[in-house]
């Protein structure tokens, strides 16, 4: 699903277009005509080229294997530019719906039939399986005055497990604590003795009982009893039960107990079960099927015990307060992967300074400006390069107030006629240009900076005529 919308800045473009329009065709100014072809191209070429950055653009989400209620887990997002000639640019991933809502990344350049990875962190309070859902991919590309998105179905499920920090209460029917071997009265490897007999052919001699052999003068040789693992059920009783994340709590911490002391453990419960198994591995299949544990109806057969294992009847515990919802975290910062040299970013900054020297210059050559407006718009191009992006906060305020304190000078010249309308406003789009590249904090201040640079262009053509200025509109386009 597609979905476009004009950002606040693009209302401001617009509106500005539909004035420089009714101001070529109630004049008949030709250079105000040139200007607002310009402005409806730039119009058209931020459509095409917003459109050309989402085309062919996919979105894989990998989830791990599981998370733990509780504790971060990281989920990867890779995106990938199917188009064989052209890059995307400025692209913004976010998810739309499931826990991690809001999430987002970004990817300043992919370049043509690359693909790079970013990632997040989301921390789920509570045990469940979480189900993820679309995702959105963003772009304001290139001049920030439309907001195209498209929607991209990416189904994924994570079942966050128990934490099984609580100490497990023991239960009707316990195992008890020890190693998780135990012998049987039968013959077989292992460590407890079981009897002596004669020696047969094939018998380990490291097993040959050499006290009983010299006084019997026969070899004996020793046997022991035959060990195997113990093997435990976990019954899990969730019938008439509103909330069972205290019982699927327990059922986890017993579950790593046993699994500790080294016993087969298997987990039952009404309609369902796990067989007994050994290892990490049983852990990550219990846990699985506690994050997807339901309240049963009254009616449901009870959990039984699994043929040749201890029963171990599983209390609810008390369970902590958990956070109200998922918390999520920015991924690792990574370089941007396709970018050499000089970033899009930096590019994007140079270039709006260029537009901005060039309007300033089509307004210069009319000799109309005021020397005081020439000197703040001169020393705020050289600040903006020598300042870093997203200066101290009192250069910002400086340059706000100066914009301010300009308009009411400019409004009073006006109101006291000692200057025209139309000196004054271009005279306007000069400070507003020079408090914008003072106070630029970053990319999203790019519509502004652009939308100051058309208004000195549109001043040049209403105060100018000459060929120098034909010069600086085809610079700017």
């Amino acid at each position: 699903m597609r979905m476009q919308r004009v950002t606040r800045e693009g209302w401001f473009y617009v509106g500005f277009t539909i004035v420089v329009g009714a101001a070529a065709i109630n004049t008949g100014n030709n250079l105000l005509h040139l200007v607002l072809g310009l402005q409806l191209s730039l119009i058209l070429l931020s459509a095409l080229l917003s459109e050309s950055a989402l085309r062919g653009v996919r979105v894989q989400r990998r989830l791990p294997r599981r998370a733990i209620a509780g504790e971060p887990a990281t989920v990867e997002l890779e995106i990938e530019n199917r188009k064989a000639r052209l890059a995307s640019y400025s692209l913004l991933v976010s998810e739309v719906d499931g826990p991690a809502q809001g999430a987002a990344v970004l990817v300043q350049r992919l370049a043509p039939g690359a693909r790079v990875r970013r990632d997040y962190r989301i921390t789920l309070p509570r045990r469940g399986v979480a189900a993820f859902g679309r995702v959105r991919v963003t772009t304001r590309f290139p001049f920030g005055l439309f907001e195209k998105s498209r929607e991209q179905e990416v189904e994924g499920e994570l079942p966050v497990h128990p934490s099984g920090a609580t100490t497990a209460p023991r239960g009707r029917a316990f195992a008890p604590a020890g190693a998780g071997e135990r012998p049987e009265p039968y013959p077989g490897h292992g460590a407890e003795f079981h009897g002596l007999r004669s020696f047969r052919s094939g018998d380990d001699p490291r097993s040959v009982h050499w006290r009983s052999t010299a006084r019997t003068g026969k070899p004996v040789v020793v046997e022991r009893e035959r060990e195997r693992r113990r093997v435990v059920t976990l019954l899990v009783d969730t019938r008439a039960m509103k909330d069972v994340d205290g019982m699927a709590e327990s059922a986890f911490g017993s579950a790593r107990r046993f699994v500790g002391e080294g016993c087969d453990v298997g987990l039952a419960w009404p309609g369902g079960d796990v067989a007994p198994a050994p290892g990490s591995a049983q852990l990550l299949r219990l846990g699985d099927a506690l994050a997807a544990l339901r309240p049963a109806p009254p009616s449901a057969p009870p959990p039984r015990v699994h043929r040749g294992a201890q029963g171990f009847e599983v209390e609810p515990v008390p369970r902590a307060e958990a956070a109200a919802g998922p918390t999520i975290e920015e991924g690792r910062s990574r370089a941007e992967e396709g970018v050499r040299g000089v970033t899009l970013a930096q590019t994007q900054r140079l270039s709006l300074l260029a537009a901005s020297l060039v309007g300033f210059a089509s307004l210069a050559i009319s000799g109309e400006l005021a020397g005081w407006a020439v000197a703040i718009f001169v020393g705020a191009a050289v600040l903006n390069l020598t300042l870093r992006e997203g200066a101290a906060r009192p250069v910002r305020n400086v340059a706000n107030a100066l914009a301010l304190g300009a308009l009411a000078i400019l409004g009073l010249q006006v109101w006291f006629g000692a200057t025209t309308v139309i000196v004054a406003a271009p005279t306007f789009a000069v400070v507003l240009a020079a408090s914008r590249l003072l106070g630029r904090k970053g990319p999203a201040d790019d519509a502004l900076l652009l939308l100051a640079a058309l208004l000195m262009l549109a001043g040049g053509a209403a105060l100018t005529g000459e060929l120098a200025y034909g010069l600086c509109f085809a610079g700017f386009a």
